[in-house]
């Protein structure tokens, strides 16, 4: 199995967790928010693999500008995983975890949003 396709089976996993978990209410928002970045920036840097890209950083703003090269992103995509930027730190070393917590109807945003690069990630052959 390539690394691209081991990555994107990571991704496709926990995004798996996250749908049945948010459903059952099993987890709170604050760890399916982790869940969620995780496997968006899997499903991002197996896209990008795909095309013979590895990315420099792993910010999710950052791999979605490098998506870009190759396709076409909604913009209120590209919006939401640069506030995600913002909301996380997910790359400070001053901000050990996520102080923001999203709602509800924020996570079940999220949620599509993971699954539209779910759909990306398979129109690539991964």
């Amino acid at each position: 199995m390539s690394t691209n396709n081991s990555i994107i089976n990571e991704a496709n996993s926990y995004l798996n967790t996250i749908t049945k978990s948010f459903a059952s209410k099993k987890f709170d928002n604050k760890f399916l928010l982790n869940l969620t970045t995780m496997s968006l920036e899997k499903f991002m840097v197996g896209y990008l693999m795909a095309q013979d890209h590895l990315p420099e950083h792993h910010t999710l703003g950052f791999l979605a500008g490098e998506m870009t090269r190759y396709t076409q992103l909604p913009l209120a995509d590209i919006d939401l995983l640069e506030q995600l930027d913002d909301k996380i730190q997910l790359c400070s070393l001053d901000a050990a975890a996520p102080a923001w917590i999203p709602t509800d109807q924020e996570m079940t945003t999220l949620i599509e949003m993971l699954k539209r690069f779910q759909t990306l990630t398979q129109q690539v052959g991964s």
